[in-house]
């Protein structure tokens, strides 16, 4: 774990949005010294504060920065208050992340495992569209009978 100096406190994820090491660019040598975060606070009292990177050039995740991401939130989802957060860290460091509220996109009350829900074909199409916009067009091909 990792000390924040501004909040006085052992970090939970001193990667950033993990516990393990990531390849941030530049290469990080000392967790507690060359990734410094700052606490933002939340515009809503619904959502949680973030932790964001502290510099005014953030160190960039390239290998991430790869691939397009979709992080999918749902209305009652323990991560609904933070998830945001994860986004934002993640646009700091140059990655390409979609952020898709399911409340808002119209699928309301699910929990975090959406996927056992009553609407979950709903959402599964929802999410495949997205799938199809990055992915290849050998992949967009249906299959034969």
């Amino acid at each position: 774990m990792a000390w924040h100096y501004e909040s006085k406190c052992l970090l939970t994820r001193p990667y950033g949005i993990t516990t393990i090491p990531l390849s941030y660019f530049p290469p990080i040598d000392n967790v507690t010294t060359d990734l410094a975060t700052v606490n933002v606070p939340s515009t809503n009292a619904v959502l949680n504060n973030c932790l964001l990177q502290a510099s005014s050039t953030p160190r960039k995740l390239r290998n991430l920065a790869k691939v397009s991401m979709l992080l999918v939130t749902a209305e009652a989802s323990y991560h609904a208050p933070y998830d945001y957060c994860t986004v934002r860290y993640l646009r700091q460091c140059g990655v390409n992340v979609e952020h898709l509220e399911l409340s808002q996109a119209g699928f309301h009350g699910n929990a975090h495992l959406f996927f056992l829900e009553k609407n979950n074909l709903a959402i599964a199409a929802r999410l495949e569209r997205w799938i199809r916009k990055f992915s290849s067009p050998i992949a967009n091909l249906t299959e034969s009978p």
